[in-house]
């Protein structure tokens, strides 16, 4: 609704746009990283080749949106997939969605055509007096609106002090996808997926729940999720 309302604000006439997301990816990833995500069995492969129908044609495309940002100004609150799922997941366990800005419409005034022969106006009955009564109506309370519950609250890139309103604890949840690296810096314990780091020079493989010192240069294999162990110093 954000994209029609949009172009509908700056789009030129004519123009034609690709509605799609910031990384567009074969059924087959979004399956795999969907079933890993619910913890369920991995989807069965299946043949492209041996797909019926004119839909065969264009299957396996990746599609860009450059031109729909470009053109319209617009940010994706979900720029792939993952964040979209994990936004279904916050919303499950109770967190608001964002709220989508809404327009007033503006009123259209419709001419009337002349009728072609003049119209005798009928007869408006008088108007009938109403009994006024001094008692005053009975009003039922009005229910107050539930507010969403506060927790749990999804947490990507964010000390977990901040998260509970305190001051920094030192340690962040980090969420990469494939083919990204972690910033350089912190210690990191990888709780999921697999991940590859550079320690003292050798590349070693990581699995979930092994740990790499300060300085170690952590890339994403998977979608992986890490704890960031920051250098707070002194404090």
């Amino acid at each position: 609704m954000r994209i029609i309302r949009r172009a509908g604000e700056k789009a030129a006439p004519g123009s034609i746009y690709v509605v799609g997301d910031d990384h567009p990816c074969p059924q087959r990833e979004y399956g795999e990283w969907l079933a890993e995500h619910l913890h369920l069995p991995a989807p069965p492969e299946a043949d492209p080749t041996k797909s019926g129908g004119p839909r065969n044609v264009i299957r396996g495309r990746r599609l860009r949106n450059d031109k729909l940002k470009r053109e319209l100004d617009i940010t994706l609150l979900y720029p792939s997939y993952r964040e979209g799922e994990r936004a279904i997941d916050a919303a499950e366990q109770g967190v608001a969605l964002p709220l989508l800005r809404m327009t007033t419409a503006t009123p259209v005034m419709v001419p009337i055509e002349a009728a072609s022969e003049p119209v005798t106006p009928a007869a408006v009955p008088a108007p009938v007096a109403t009994p006024v009564s001094l008692t005053p109506p009975m009003v039922e309370p009005v229910a107050a609106t539930a507010t969403p519950p506060t927790w749990p609250k999804p947490v990507d890139r964010e000390d977990f002090g901040t998260v509970l309103g305190q001051s920094p604890r030192g340690i962040q949840v980090v969420r990469l996808s494939p083919g990204t690296q972690a910033i350089t810096g912190p210690a990191y314990v990888l709780i999921s997926g697999t991940a590859t780091a550079v320690v003292d020079g050798q590349t070693v493989t990581l699995r979930e729940w092994t740990a790499v010192p300060a300085g170690a240069r952590v890339r994403a294999e998977s979608d992986v999720v890490l704890l960031a162990l920051m250098d707070l110093g002194a404090s």
